[in-house]
């Protein structure tokens, strides 16, 4: 492996959305003195405020993920120590899934270590869920769906359910709760335009959802140091969090042995993060990503850096690797600002309350002291929005 007394040497690409999955992943690199090069996919409308980070190197923005993997290619192509890719999106995840043989030999990326599976399969909802059935991990009862041709229900679907595509690179996230065959038809129907194959759950309900967050080097080695518990989301019930609270006492929720089987099952290498959903009486596994999530930051906050210890076991510096924590120092709350505000204004909750809470949280997912002007410009192109939305 090549390595040189700069730190920052061999070269780290984030491949990403305009998002704050992206914006957390930056900062975590480079509060550790890890400048990134972005390449930034900006296909939400917004500025692209995570470029205005103070921990890049350079930027490159760009329509779609295609282009993005053209750049790559073309900027880094050459280079003499492999640069490390980290993707925070699904649709970048499966692209680099999908180019793994031609990228493997001059880059370092996510993968799926000697397994007979590839990363494209992993990102496919059914595949999880079968998975995590297999090492005792409850799931909800599923049903996939082929909605290429005429549609035909399972006559044993239970209500109410939910329906997703296959795979999440490929659709919106925009999940309804179905009480009715009629209702179910025409979310199948909409997704069809995305996707050939649905997925239908049945409805957990839910007394919280939790986030496991963590690394893992494919090769028996994973790092879970924290959980996420869900306080509040919007919108309601699939949601992202808005506020929650961040702990290292996983097995007050979840067997985290069996995770860790998961993970190393799958044999995979990169960042990642669980989602279990947990009723009264059962915790339910819901679906892995394979990428750094949108609480990815909340980690490096409590004292690990999942982001730099993943960069450490691939460059193989295990001595550094060894000496770092595997769990976070402190239990904290977290808020991701821009989505719980939006809990007073759509939902009644008391705006003197939700200020309250503001007061007691530790960590946002968009302010952070040491790297000011992504809020700010995120900040000042939501107010620009909402005035040209009052004035047309």
């Amino acid at each position: 492996m090549c390595l040189d007394n700069e730190i920052g040497s061999p070269k780290i690409i984030v491949f990403g959305e305009n998002h704050h999955n992206t914006l957390g992943l930056i900062r975590s690199l480079g509060e550790i003195g890890l400048f990134s090069y972005l390449v930034l996919v900006n296909s939400n409308g917004l500025y692209p405020f995570v470029a205005k980070s103070r921990y890049i190197k350079k930027v490159w923005i760009v329509d779609n993920v295609h282009d993005g993997l053209g750049v790559i290619l073309s900027a880094f192509n050459e280079e003499e120590c492999k640069p490390l890719i980290f993707p925070t999106y699904d649709s970048e995840v499966k692209i680099l899934g999908v180019n793994f043989e031609k990228m493997k030999d001059k880059f370092i990326l996510p993968a799926i270590i000697d397994r007979k599976w590839t990363l494209e399969e992993c990102l496919n909802k059914e595949f999880m869920r079968t998975l995590a059935q297999s090492i005792g991990l409850n799931t909800p009862q599923s049903w996939v769906v082929d909605c290429s041709e005429e549609v035909n229900l399972p006559q044993e679907l239970i209500y109410p359910c939910v329906v997703k595509a296959i795979d999440s690179s490929s659709s919106p996230k925009n999940y309804t709760i179905h009480q009715s065959e009629r209702s179910l038809l025409e979310s199948i129907n909409e997704l069809s335009k995305y996707c050939d194959i649905v997925q239908i759950q049945e409805f957990i309900f839910k007394k919280t959802e939790v986030i496991l967050l963590g690394w893992s080097d494919g090769k028996g080695t994973t790092v879970i140091p924290c959980l996420m518990d869900k306080i509040r989301e919007y919108p309601r019930y699939f949601g992202t969090t808005g506020l929650g609270r961040v702990t290292k006492n996983i097995e007050e929720y979840i067997q985290v042995d069996k995770v860790y089987e998961y993970i190393n099952r799958m044999g995979y290498s990169g960042l990642f993060s669980v989602e279990f959903l947990l009723s009264d009486r059962e915790a339910y596994f819901l679906e892995i990503n394979l990428r750094n999530d949108g609480n990815g930051y909340l980690p490096t906050y409590g004292g690990v850096n999942l982001p730099y210890q993943w960069y450490l076991a691939m460059t193989d510096n295990q001595l550094i690797l060894s000496s770092l924590p595997k769990y976070i120092n402190h239990d904290f709350i977290m808020m991701r600002e821009f989505s719980d505000i939006m809990i007073p204004i759509k939902y009644g909750y008391s705006y003197f309350k939700w200020f309250k809470d503001y007061l007691h949280v530790d960590c946002f997912l968009y302010w952070n002291k040491k790297d000011k002007m992504p809020y700010f410009y995120y900040l000042f192109n939501k107010i620009f929005r909402c005035i040209t939305r009052i004035l047309k």
